[in-house]
């Protein structure tokens, strides 16, 4: 009985928030350039049309910071497929769970939400048809030590609007945001009770709750 109490109480608590940011959002044309899903859910949560095709998907961190360092030239190239990764984890992943490898010259996409590569390729282009490229915002979240120093790299980039959600208390990192008990689940699904999403948004600050 607690349990579901404390679920209800968390579900009303997200419900106003999300209304708050809906009525309180004024930059409704962005794109959120992001290491996995996160942004998707973010479009979601405000009742917007996805304008960015990194959604249902995820990058390992330095496919991302790559991408990052010649978006451009990234966005530029013709979405292929692969059989197989460069990563041994995604091998493992893909063989209990299919999902189509896709390719940007030398970097991996992980459409992990997808079903085919027809289904993958359809709605990457239509969604990078979206893109305001005057408007970018960039994310980036890890869950274990073995990234830390490409959060640092991240964070030196010369890009405006950007945030990272980590499981740290992170001094290096200026644009961190710590979120407790971090997991896949919690990051997507909890990020507004840590950070001011509206605010990055409308006015390109990190503020923490």
């Amino acid at each position: 009985m607690k349990e579901r109490i404390k679920t209800f109480l968390k579900d009303q608590r997200q419900r106003i928030i999300y209304a708050s940011a809906r009525k309180n959002i004024k930059n409704k044309d962005f794109t959120i350039i992001s290491n996995n899903c996160w942004g998707g859910h973010v479009y979601q949560d405000l009742n917007l049309e996805y304008r960015s095709p990194f959604v249902g998907l995820y990058l390992h961190l330095p496919c991302y910071l790559k991408l990052l360092n010649n978006l451009e030239h990234y966005m530029d190239q013709e979405l292929t497929f692969s059989d197989t990764s460069k990563y041994e984890k995604a091998d493992r992943k893909r063989k209990e769970n299919y999902y189509p490898f896709g390719k940007l010259d030398d970097i991996e996409l992980h459409m992990l939400h997808y079903s085919s590569e027809d289904e993958a390729y359809s709605k990457w282009n239509r969604r990078k048809e979206r893109m305001n490229w005057d408007n970018l915002f960039y994310k980036i979240s890890a869950d274990n030590d073995e990234y830390i120093d490409l959060l640092e790299e991240f964070d030196k980039l010369k890009f405006p609007n950007k945030v990272c959600l980590s499981p740290y208390n992170l001094g290096t990192v200026q644009c961190n945001v710590q979120i407790p008990k971090f997991t896949v689940r919690n990051e997507m699904s909890n990020y507004s009770k840590y950070f001011d999403f509206v605010t990055w948004l409308n006015e390109g600050k990190v503020n923490i709750r």
